[in-house]
C-alpha cells in the first residue's frame, strides 16, 4: 500500500475492479471478437492463446488479486495484480 492509501482507499479501488467486472458481464456475452475488436499482436494470434493467457494470470494470482487483458501502447497485453491494484 503506497503512502497515503488507507483502508478506505483499498476498499474503494476493490469496488471499483467489481463493479468493472460485473458492467463486462451481459446475458448471452462473450463469443468471438468482431471486425471493430483491436487486432490482437503477433504474440497473441490465437484467441484460445489469449484466453489462456488471462486464465493463467488470474489463478496464478497468489491471494486476492486480479488478471486483465489491457491495451499496452495500442498492443493488447496480460497482466496481474494484488489485492485491489489496478494495472
Amino acid at each position: 500500500m503506497a503512502a497515503g492509501e488507507g483502508p478506505v482507499f483499498q476498499q474503494r479501488r476493490q469496488v471499483w475492479n467489481h463493479t468493472f467486472y460485473w458492467r463486462c458481464m451481459k446475458p448471452n456475452g462473450g463469443g468471438e471478437p468482431t471486425a471493430r475488436s483491436p487486432r490482437p499482436s503477433p504474440g497473441f494470434r490465437l484467441l484460445r492463446e489469449v484466453q489462456g493467457r488471462v486464465h493463467d494470470a488470474s489463478v496464478s494470482q497468489f491471494g486476492s488479486g486480479w488478471g486483465w487483458l489491457v491495451m499496452d501502447q495500442g498492443k493488447l497485453k496480460v497482466t496481474k495484480t494484488g489485492n485491489a491494484d489496478l494495472p
